[in-house]
This record gives structure tokens, C-alpha cells and sequence, in this order.
């Protein structure tokens, strides 16, 4: 069995900012003790279910993703996880067409036991983005393949960005809504 990676691993193969590098459920209960709880339960839990993190610019939510990142990393018992920001995905399925790999690139997607999507809905829409998500997304919810996804975009506008079929599949995760303020500002 392939080894876990570590945490310098992870910042350095995800591009990890370095405002997020230190991130841990730690800082996030010193700003929203309730949020770390949340946090804490699934990555204590044995069956993690897929989240979808939204709320406004600069509310925490790729800090809260990372922290969850971090933990499960830090638990050195997942070999195989992925971080991508949405455009950086929408830019490697097009070069995959491009490149004639698109299945091969899809079945990563589909099989990776956890996969952190951040900025969902800043994606160029066009029929060939919404059939290669859709195929993602469908795939990981009907295996029950956790996955992270956080957006400026609530689950209940989704739909207006990525359509129905795709919003659909999304209202099997659970969304945690974060607070109505900009916390890079305050912090």
C-alpha cells in the first residue's frame, strides 16, 4: 500500500497559499467553536459524507476546507487525495480533450477517495465543463466518494451556473452555510 502523504508534501503538490499553510480546525474554533465541532466529527467519523461549503468572499471557507485537508492528512491514512480549484480543473479536462486523455483524466476524478473542489462556479460554463462535472459529480455521489466542494454560489442558485442535472447530484452533499461577512477583513 502506497504511503500517506505528508502536510509539506500536500502544501507543495496543491500549491497550498501560504495564508492557508497553517490552517487547522485549532484557529477556526477561536472564530466559530461550532464550525470546529462540525469539523471534527467528520474527520472522526468513518463514513465521511461529501460537504458543499458556501458563503460569501473571504468567510472561511477554503480556510475550513484546508484545515479539513490537513486533518486528513494528518491522520497518515489516505494515500490519495486531491486539492484543485475549480478553474485549475476546468483547465486540465480541456487540455484533456485537447490531448485525446479525457477518460483517463475523468477516472482520476471519479476514483480518488477524497477530493477538495474549491470555487465551484467560477468555471467557464459551456457543454463540455457541465458534461465533464456532471460525470464527476455523479460518479463520486453514487459511489459515495466524499468530496469537498466550497462556492460563493449557494446549493440553492447552483442550478443557474451548472444546471439542474448537476444541482441535482449536489443536493445529496450537506452544505454548511458560512457567515454572512468577509473574515480576511477582519482578520
Amino acid at each position: 500500500m502506497p504511503r500517506a502523504m505528508n502536510w509539506d508534501t500536500a502544501v507543495e503538490r496543491f500549491k497550498i497559499p501560504r495564508m492557508y499553510q497553517g490552517a487547522s480546525l485549532d484557529c477556526v474554533e477561536k472564530i466559530n467553536p461550532s464550525l470546529a465541532k462540525v469539523g471534527r466529527n467528520w474527520l472522526g467519523s468513518p463514513r465521511k459524507q461529501s460537504l458543499y461549503l458556501s458563503g460569501n468572499t473571504g468567510s472561511g471557507k477554503t480556510y475550513f476546507g484546508i484545515a479539513l485537508l490537513k486533518g486528513l492528512i494528518d491522520q497518515n491514512k489516505y494515500p490519495w487525495i486531491i486539492y484543485k480549484r475549480s478553474y485549475e480543473l476546468d483547465d486540465e479536462l480541456l487540455k484533456s480533450v485537447e490531448d485525446r486523455n479525457e477518460a483517463f483524466v475523468l477516472e482520476k476524478y471519479h476514483e480518488v477517495p477524497f477530493l477538495f473542489l474549491d470555487d465551484l462556479g467560477v468555471e467557464r460554463v459551456n457543454d463540455r465543463i457541465i458534461k465533464q462535472y456532471y460525470s464527476i459529480i455523479d460518479t463520486r455521489t453514487s459511489n459515495y466518494l466524499p468530496t469537498i466542494f466550497n462556492s460563493n454560489i449557494s446549493l440553492s442558485k447552483i442550478k443557474n451556473n451548472l444546471g439542474e442535472r448537476i444541482s441535482s447530484r449536489l443536493e445529496m452533499v450537506v452544505e454548511i452555510l458560512f457567515p454572512d461577512r468577509d473574515l480576511r477583513k477582519e482578520l
